[in-house]
Parts: structure tokens; sequence; C-alpha cells
């Protein structure tokens, strides 16, 4: 699993490496910009956010071109509350690679936030178009739809999830809501009982989740509840 995780991340970066301004026969170079950035990568979460944002800082200036780092700088200035630096790096990559669809994908979640749905539903699915189908993408337009009132294209993506049984807590919890929102009620029960077969049938009563349940909150305000807390998936 930890290769298959790192042949990702290589594939990835590589897709976003656009016009590399570094000498291919300089072994040293070679070294540092492929062997530097998975160093990065897999030690994230694991050592302080601000040392992981001096390194990539550090790398970026000897490799400025490069999208992919670009776009977990963004990621890694989310995790440290700093919005419009993540913004600002999020624009960057796109600058160097237009059709980088993480970038998208980070881009157009950060639009649906502050309001910008139109923006944000022609990011995420230009996303998907370029090759950026990942389940958390496929989320992200379903949530966008709904806070534009299209239930129906808010339906369509949710037809990306057939099987659930890998997916971790928060989607499912997202997925229970937005199923229940298009009147999905076979993708509800699965989701639903997902979060059982976890141990997570009984959320706490202060949640978002139960507070939904009973009404007391609206889908929006679901997601929007969710997204204040701190989350960083598997």
């Amino acid at each position: 699993m930890k290769n298959s995780v790192i042949i990702l991340i290589c594939i990835l970066f590589l897709s976003a490496c656009r016009g590399k301004k570094h000498d291919p026969g300089n072994d040293r170079t070679n070294n540092e910009f492929y062997a530097e950035y998975v160093r990065m990568y897999s030690t994230y979460n694991k050592v302080p956010l601000d040392s992981t944002k001096a390194a990539l800082q550090r790398y970026l200036v000897k490799f400025p071109n490069n999208s992919s780092a670009w776009t977990f700088m963004a990621k890694v200035c989310l995790d440290l509350n700093q919005k419009q630096q993540a913004e600002a790096a999020y624009r960057t990559a796109l600058t160097y690679n237009p059709k980088y669809g993480p970038a998208m994908t980070g881009l157009g979640t950060m639009f649906s936030w502050v309001g910008k749905n139109d923006s944000a539903i022609a990011l995420l699915n230009n996303a998907v178009a370029n090759g950026d189908s990942g389940t958390y993408n496929f989320l992200n337009i379903a949530i966008v739809n709904l806070r534009r009132n299209d239930k129906a294209a808010a339906a369509q993506a949710l037809s990306y999830f057939k099987k659930v049984d890998s997916l971790d807590d928060n989607l499912l919890e997202h997925l229970v809501v937005i199923s229940h929102e298009v009147n999905d009620s076979i993708l509800q029960q699965t989701a639903l009982k997902a979060l059982a077969g976890h141990g997570s049938s009984d959320p706490n009563q202060d949640s978002p989740m139960a507070r939904y349940n009973e009404n007391k909150i609206t889908a929006i305000e679901f997601f929007d509840a969710k997204r204040k807390q701190p989350y960083h998936g598997k």
C-alpha cells in the first residue's frame, strides 16, 4: 500500500511538471527534483506543518514551475488556516499548468466556501475533464450543485459512489445527507449501513450529523459545520 501511494504521488508529480528549468543531464539536480519532493510528501503530517511549508518554499525557489508542489503548498497553507496564501498557491499552480486537475479541484472547493458557486462548479467539472476523478472531487461537485439548488446535477455526481465500503466516516456522513436531499434512499441506506459497520451509526448529539438528523440544521448548514471541523482524511 505504501509503495502504491508513493507511485501515485510520482504520477501526479510528473503530470504537473511542465517546462522545468533544470538540466536533465545533471544527476544531482534530478535527484533533488524528484526525491526531495517525495520526501516532503511522505513526511507530511509527521513533522510540524511550518517545517513542511519552509521546505516547500526552499524547493519552489529552485523549481518554481512545479504545479504539483504549488498544490501541495496550498494544502499545507489550508492546514495552517492561511487561506489567502492557499488560494494564491492554487492560482500559481494553474499559471504553470492550466490543466492541472488537483489545483482546479482545490481552488474550486475554496470558491464554494465563499459562495462563488458558478466559478466553483466550472473548475470542479473541468478538473474531472482533466483527469482528477478523486472521490472528494465528486463529493464537492454534489455539494456545490446543492448550494446552487440543482438537485439533478447533485444526484448525477452521486452516481460515482457505487461502492462505499472503503470510504471514511466523513465522506459517508456527507453521502447520507446529500442522498437524503436528492431522494436517493438506496445510497442513503447503503451509507448508513457502512457507518454502522464502522461503529459510527450513533453520532454525538451535538455533532452536525445528529443535528441534521433532528432537523435542527439544513444540509447547507451541515456542510458548513463539517468544513469547520479539522479533518485530514486517511
